[in-house]
């Protein structure tokens, strides 16, 4: 309320006393009817929206979102010149919508919508004092705050976003609470607003998104007329729609642009101010992972009865779930299969994973490569879910096992585990002790470590990157080596494709200035998408950070060695060509 208060005081200013007394409502009823709304910015009606116009994702069950926005419209009604002191009717004009939702089902939204007006205009009289609109607007100094209306609203999503194209329909159903309609601040009869909305995001992490809104805000028209400026408007039905675009620009802010608009359907009125249309832009800055603070402003681009000159906003909205990526109602921190929907389980390597799992070993069969037979995870999916295999005989599980076709010896470092203690690489080639060669891959045996967040490396791995180095040198025949990066889950996924980016940019760096060719190297940063463990606990951690050498072309051309994941291709994250 502090910010509301700031912005009021900033945007009237000097020019409008804050003690200014009504002389009555500002349409006489007698002789105008029951008035009209001016009101064209109406926020979203939940956390998923962009500003005003909504978005066709829900609240997962039992979850809430809080918001409060305060709306600023200047110079609203028009009229035109016969001398009076001032060529508008409504000066400054506020609103503080409340709004609160509540998830069903992790499919329905419902809540509520409280805004209250505070309007101020000046008197309509002329320099002698003679009252220039009698009969239409009272000549008085408006000065009126009311709560406009209590609306309830629902929202039923059709089609998931996440799975390409989102698609929602959702109304809502407002009751006037007061005598604000005629002070131009209220609709003057229950109305009922039904919405189609529609959203479709791009990018690999979906951090471009536009939504899309039309619908048919109905009510009981008054009888109330006004000369505008720009024509006659007589109070009616209102055609609504609306276009959203968002951008992720930043880890937690968004830019946003919002166009939204009204259009009176058979009222009689003319047809310059039939059309209300204002587009604004500005930000969202998350405080939180679905929690944020919105400001914006811009200006209309028609003439219609309910636009501004200017409109500006503020506001904050209030959603403390972690969200539910795969829409099962099981919140992702503790869905062990966030992407698939799955049913609860006391076992946390379970909990939210598909109930099909015919051989039991706890793998969802969609993910299973043998869905009949009991196996163990791996981060190969052609080997998932399968049996452990053994081809060298050393003991050690294929899943586990760094050199799975030459018998080694155990190791806690699961780079070194299973690779033999001499002589690894097997060629004519002088053992570094730290790389060895396998199936079109350089093995690291030991991991290049970073300072935490950053993409500088430590100086304990020199000795690595020195071995990396002496084995490109030593094979001339390597003519194209992808530097892989690969980060754990945590942090959010535009975050870690950065980040692994910037940390194999660095090592390709360090490789160079070891007089490694630069055109055999390229960097390549996979984010979180391609894990070895798909655990959730520090060792999956440490495992999945690391850095990768794939040979992916020789003098006898392409490898044919395998580059990403399908994991990364599904987010849209591809091999470099």
């Amino acid at each position: 309320m502090l910010v509301a208060t700031a912005l009021v005081g900033c945007l009237v200013g000097t020019g409008q006393s804050a003690q200014a007394q009504s002389n009555g409502n500002a349409i006489p009823q007698a002789t105008n009817g029951k008035g009209f709304d001016t009101h064209l910015f109406r926020p979203a009606m939940d956390s998923k929206g962009f500003f005003a116009t909504n978005g066709t994702s829900v609240l997962g069950a039992n979850d809430f979102s809080l918001g409060l926005v305060l709306d600023y419209g200047r110079t609203l009604l028009r009229v035109p010149d016969n001398g009076q002191n001032t060529r508008y009717l409504i000066s400054h004009s506020f609103q503080g919508t409340f709004s609160f939702n509540y998830g069903i089902g992790n499919l329905v939204a419902v809540g509520l919508s409280v805004p209250v007006n505070l309007m101020f205009g000046e008197q309509q009289t002329n320099a002698q004092g003679d009252p220039t609109s009698p009969g239409q607007w009272f000549t008085g100094q408006l000065d009126s705050q009311s709560v406009g209306f209590v609306a309830l609203h629902g929202k039923i999503r059709l089609l998931r976003v996440e799975r390409g194209f989102g698609l929602a329909l959702a109304a809502q159903v407002g009751v006037p609470v007061s005598s604000a309609s005629r002070n131009a601040g209220a609709d003057p009869s229950v109305w009922v607003w039904p919405q189609l909305i529609a959203e479709k995001r791009f990018g690999s992490v979906g951090q471009f998104k536009i939504g899309a809104n039309i619908g048919y805000r109905a009510h009981s028209p008054s009888d109330t007329t006004m000369t505008l400026r720009d024509g006659t408007f007589k109070d009616g039905n209102l055609a609504t729609y609306g276009l959203g675009l968002s951008y992720r620009f930043l880890e937690h802010v968004d830019v946003v642009a919002d166009t939204y608009a009204t259009y009176l359907v058979g009222s009689g009125s003319d047809s310059k101010i039939r059309a209300s249309n204002e587009v604004t832009g500005g930000f969202k800055i998350f405080v939180e992972r679905n929690s944020y603070l919105m400001i914006g402003a811009g200006p209309r681009y028609t003439p219609g009865f309910q636009t501004a000159d200017l409109r500006a906003f503020v506001g904050f909205i209030f959603e403390p779930s972690t969200g539910d990526r795969d829409g099962d109602g099981i919140p992702d921190d503790v869905d062990a299969c966030p992407d698939v929907p799955g049913v609860a389980s006391s076992n946390p390597a379970k909990n939210g994973c598909p109930e099909l799992d015919r051989d039991g070993d706890g793998i969802p069969d969609d993910v299973d490569a043998c869905p009949d037979v009991p196996g163990v995870a791996s981060s190969n999916p052609a080997k998932n879910g399968c049996p452990e295999l053994d081809r060298d005989g050393d003991g050690i599980p294929d899943d586990v096992d760094a050199c799975p076709d030459v018998p080694g010896v155990a190791s806690s470092d699961p780079a070194k585990n299973g690779c033999p203690e001499s002589n690894r690489g097997g060629d004519s080639i002088p053992d570094t002790g730290k790389v060895i060669i396998k199936d079109k891959n350089i093995i690291i045996l030991e991991k290049i470590t970073f300072k935490t967040g950053s993409a500088e490396i430590l100086p304990q791995s020199n000795e690595i990157l020195d071995a990396v180095a002496t084995t490109l040198v030593h094979h001339p025949e390597f003519t194209l080596v992808e530097i892989a990066g690969h980060a754990d889950e945590r942090s959010s996924d535009a975050y870690n494709l950065k980040l692994t980016q910037e940390r194999v940019n660095s090592v390709k760096n360090a490789l160079v200035a070891r007089n490694v060719p630069e055109d055999r190297l390229r960097a390549k940063g996979y984010g979180e998408f391609c894990p070895e463990d798909p655990g959730h606990n520090e060792a999956a951690w440490e495992r999945n950070r690391r850095v990768e050498f794939k040979i992916v072309r020789t003098l006898d051309g392409p490898t044919g060695v395998e580059l990403g994941c399908p994991n990364a291709l599904k987010h849209g994250v591809k091999p470099d060509q």
